[in-house]
């Protein structure tokens, strides 16, 4: 975790160094939330294809794992949401990411850890 507090500022300081500037800063990070939101979507469109289809029976084991992990996924995304929702919270994300990672607790989904480098 951090030893000192000097960890925590250093790591703060990095992460403002991702706060959009100017209009293209703006502009990149509105492309990159749009395409986090397009694979999200994408992925509850083919859990709940897949939950349809085993429903009625026909969906093959293979798909119900794949459509079962991908559940999962969606619930970190869920869990990262709601916690995003609380005023000043994204404040806290570098140092709960950081310690997230250190007790191998997926934090940040992996559809915003591929778009935003984290």
């Amino acid at each position: 975790m951090f030893t000192t507090s000097q960890d925590l500022y250093n790591l703060a300081q990095d992460y403002i160094k991702f706060f959009p500037k100017d209009e293209k800063d703006i502009k990149e990070i509105t492309e990159k939330v749009k395409a986090v939101c397009l694979a999200e979507t994408k992925k509850v469109v083919e859990v709940v294809g897949v939950y349809q289809k085993a429903s009625t029976g026909s969906a093959s084991l293979n798909e119900i794992v794949t459509a079962n992990k991908k559940a999962q996924d969606l619930l970190i995304t869920a869990r990262f949401a709601t916690f995003l929702a609380i005023p000043g919270s994204f404040m806290m994300v570098p140092a709960l990411s950081k310690v997230a990672k250190e007790y191998d607790i997926p934090f940040v989904p992996e559809s915003v850890a591929k778009e935003f480098d984290l």
